[in-house]
């Protein structure tokens, strides 16, 4: 499904508005939204996780009330050591349990956390693999895909943590509370009084960081795509043949700078806001410390109970602290992972495609195309048509619109405007994954992919992976076959030199190896784009002196530069500016003495002059 080029609710107001500055009265739904991902990644996982955070806080309770009764020992008028050791006693087992309920606890977090994490980025890179290919034109789609990686990313393991520490910190603060309100109740009261000023700091500071977050998405992208040049192999020979890697690296530092000012200014808004948080806790806090003082002046209170107090105080303190903290961590994150839901949404697919009927013709009708952005059409009423066992080849200058007409061709790119039938019967959205699975296509800047060598041919028909004489059969019609036999595994070999036991092949060899996943295919539909851009003359000639006979009885779409290589084509189609200015066999248009013919007889003028003897290029 494709997205929309600038919907409304991913712009940056949008965002920093309607979705991070809540009511209270969401906070439920937005922390039950976050608690959801986590029970639907690792619900085996979250349930002991839950009971160890549970206990541990019971026993954190357990452990008031032991302190309870050795203070109140020890305060006796004749304290005595053996009625000091059953309550000591209990007070250090209670100790020890609550302290490997924390460790056990901590590995079931760390664990669920991985689960959640595995979780979430497979919704997320599912989403993008079912986005048209024209998104990835889009700004807008890989800000959006960015966050969405990035907050499903990181953000669930902070979730798990929170939710955690939330249930342990409520356990732990209803335990306790039972126990100081048996006490004195209205300490109770003036610690919950003390939380509120830390809750309306949490919620703030989680709006703030959902806002700058969101703002620095763009230039987070740039400082990942200037990383990616420094340190992948793809640019590597360039950065070094140019010398640009001192002038990426001061653009990255230029980056850096700005991002540290801002984490830096940002920072400063935190810190202020949660110091005044802080501050008022503490002034409510002191007063609780000064109300048990007078108590026990008064003799309202002992010294043993007013001691319990204060260590339950502190420790209910401490976990209301914990509990708005996990709070607000659960609604900063829930407004990330509600944006990286609604872009997977927008991705989701729609109707279950449908199968193909058997291949018989291919047709575009007065068909446009438009990129993202773009000021004028790519295609502009464009009309053609294939047929199983024709050839079809594109040719034009480059910019002339071949690349795009044949994703178009391939189902890859949907018109803007026009018509695309199969067999006659209109292509529908539905339509078009079922009939990508009777397409095969190679591309000028075909993938390799860090696999064996049978997978990197099997990936052609993934379903057909595990047939090896079918792989076998591809690689000889490829012309591989050899050299893939000649490496150390055979098949087995691991291709590219990025990880350990890998091998690289040239140029050439890469080609043939894509050319032969989409010969694996075995589809009744074939679009190859410049085909053999990187093979040498020799191997170029063999394959398109047996195109016709490795692909009998199917339809091709070759687009090529090389004139020499379309000239026994069905019919030449020329495009030119996006259109199509002249289209018929090489005899044809020869005689027409067009465009075609013009660029034919300056391709071919250099190989006339060395026959003549006139001199050339070398």
């Amino acid at each position: 499904m494709s997205t929309t080029d600038e919907p409304v609710e991913y712009t940056y107001e949008a965002l920093t508005t309607r979705r991070s500055d809540r009511p209270i009265t969401e906070l439920p739904r937005l922390v039950g939204r976050a608690a959801k991902l986590v029970w639907d990644a690792g619900r085996g996982d979250l349930a002991p996780l839950l009971a160890l955070s549970i206990g541990g806080s019971a026993l954190g309770a357990g452990r008031l009330l032991a302190a309870r009764s050795v203070l109140g020992r020890l305060a006796a008028d004749d304290p005595r050591l053996g009625s000091l050791l059953p309550a000591a006693g209990a007070l250090v087992v209670l100790t020890v349990a609550g302290g490997l309920a924390g460790t056990w606890a901590g590995e079931r977090n760390r664990v669920l956390g991985e689960r959640v994490s595995y979780h979430a980025q497979t919704i997320v890179a599912t989403a993008a693999c079912e986005a048209d290919l024209v998104d990835f034109e889009r700004p807008s789609f890989h800000n959006r895909l960015q966050r969405a990686l990035s907050n499903l990313g990181t953000r669930p393991l902070v979730v798990t943590a929170a939710l955690a520490s939330l249930v342990g910190s409520i356990a732990s603060v209803v335990a306790i509370s039972a126990a100081i309100v048996t006490i004195q109740p209205l300490v109770f009261a003036v610690l919950l009084l003390s939380a509120l000023p830390l809750w309306l700091v949490s919620r703030a500071l989680g709006r703030r960081s959902f806002g700058f977050d969101l703002g620095q998405t763009e230039a987070d992208r740039r400082r990942g795509y200037l990383l990616g040049l420094m340190v992948q192999k793809a640019p590597a020979k360039e950065l070094r043949a140019f010398q640009l890697a001192p002038h990426l690296r001061r653009i990255l530092g230029t980056l850096w700078d700005r991002r540290i000012d801002d984490v830096r200014a940002h920072a400063r808004r935190r810190a202020l806001t949660a110091s005044l948080g802080r501050v008022v806790n503490g002034l409510l806090v002191g007063a609780i410390v000064v109300a048990l003082g007078w108590m026990v002046t008064t003799r309202r209170l002992t010294l043993a109970n007013a001691g319990v107090v204060a260590t339950g105080a502190l420790l209910i303190g401490q976990g209301l602290q914990g509990a708005l903290g996990a709070v607000g961590q659960l609604y900063e994150s829930a407004l990330f992972l509600e944006d990286a839901e609604a872009f997977v949404r927008t991705l989701a697919p729609g109707d279950a495609p449908r199968p193909a009927p058997a291949f018989e013709q291919l047709a575009l009708e007065s068909v446009h195309f438009r990129y993202p952005g773009a000021a004028r059409d790519a295609l502009h009423d464009v009309s053609i048509s294939v047929r199983a066992g024709e050839l079809v080849a594109l040719v034009g200058a480059n910019g002339s619109g071949k690349t795009t007409l044949a994703k178009v061709m391939a189902q890859l790119y949907t018109p803007t405007a026009g018509h695309v039938s199969w067999n006659g019967r209109p292509v529908l959205p539905a339509d078009r994954a079922g009939l990508r699975d009777d397409i095969a296509v190679l591309f000028q800047d075909f993938d390799r992919y860090l696999f064996s060598a049978a997978e990197n041919v099997g990936f052609g028909r993934v379903e057909a992976l595990d047939d090896h004489d079918r792989v076998l059969d591809a690689s000889v019609r490829a012309g591989i076959d050899r050299r893939i036999a000649q490496l150390s595994d055979g098949f087995a070999t691991l291709l590219g030199p990025e990880f350990f036991g890998g091998t690289d092949l040239s140029g050439g060899e890469w080609q043939r190896v894509a050319l032969a996943r989409a010969f694996f295919r075995r589809a009744p539909l074939l679009v190859l784009d410049e085909p053999t851009s990187a093979m040498d003359p020799d191997a170029e000639h063999d394959l398109f002196l047996r195109l016709r006979e490795l692909w009998a009885d199917r339809a091709v779409v070759l687009v090529s530069h090389r004139f020499s290589n379309v000239m026994g084509a069905d019919r030449i189609v020329v495009l030119d500016q996006g259109r199509i200015v002249e289209v018929g066999t090489h005899t044809e248009l020869l005689a027409a003495d067009g465009r075609y013919a013009t660029m034919f007889r300056r391709q071919a003028e250099p190989y006339q002059l060395v026959g003549d003897g006139a001199g050339g290029v070398a």
